[in-house]
């Protein structure tokens, strides 16, 4: 079961964080299908992909297909350290949960957007792995993330949930009237 570990509304000060977000950089736009989010195409340059990476997303692709998903709502945004905002805040963040980072992003689910049932494509399967999410705007009606078989929505800035393993699928849907941003962080304990 996802749980709520901590809050860190404190070690951050997420409000300036996303308007820095919004104000200096798009972000990297994903949508439609999922052969178009690890940089397949060309949307994201600088993302590696790896083998595993490739077999996640043709598994996914493959169950998303059969389903007969509807791809025309999916979109959502993906901020990446040193690319779009600074080490220092995950830095800060790593030492607050006590791990060494694998990684982090922030993402932005925009009103009428979904994010489908996926799998994040990682390599290493470290039994110490943990992962968190939170959201790092104040929620609104309709925002619901999705981990495994449980639906968070109504999150309250900051409030952490570390999943039961980080292989686990996830989604996210926006039917409400303003953005939703969430940060991801994944690491080793220490």
């Amino acid at each position: 079961m996802t749980e709520i570990v901590s809050n860190c509304a404190s070690i951050v000060d997420w409000k300036n964080f996303v308007e820095c977000l919004e104000s200096k950089n798009p972000g990297i736009v994903k949508s439609g299908h999922p052969k178009r989010w690890v940089g397949i195409t060309d949307d994201d340059p600088n993302f590696q992909v790896t083998p595993d990476m490739e077999k996640f997303v043709n598994d996914t692709a493959t169950e998303l297909d059969a389903a007969e998903y509807d791809y025309s709502g999916v979109l959502w945004k993906i901020y990446r350290v040193d690319e779009h905002f600074n080490k220092d805040v995950v830095d800060l963040l790593c030492k607050f949960f006590n791990i060494k980072l694998r990684m982090a992003n922030a993402y932005c689910v925009m009103p009428g957007c979904n994010v489908p049932f996926h799998v994040d494509p990682q390599d290493g399967s470290d039994e110490n792995i943990v992962r968190y999410t939170w959201q790092i705007n104040n929620p609104s009606c309709s925002q619901a993330l999705l981990v495994g078989n449980e639906a968070l929505t109504n999150m309250q800035l900051g409030d952490v949930y570390q999943w039961d393993n980080h292989n686990m699928w996830h989604a996210a849907c926006n039917a409400g009237f303003e953005p939703a941003y969430y940060f991801l962080l994944e690491g080793v304990k220490l």
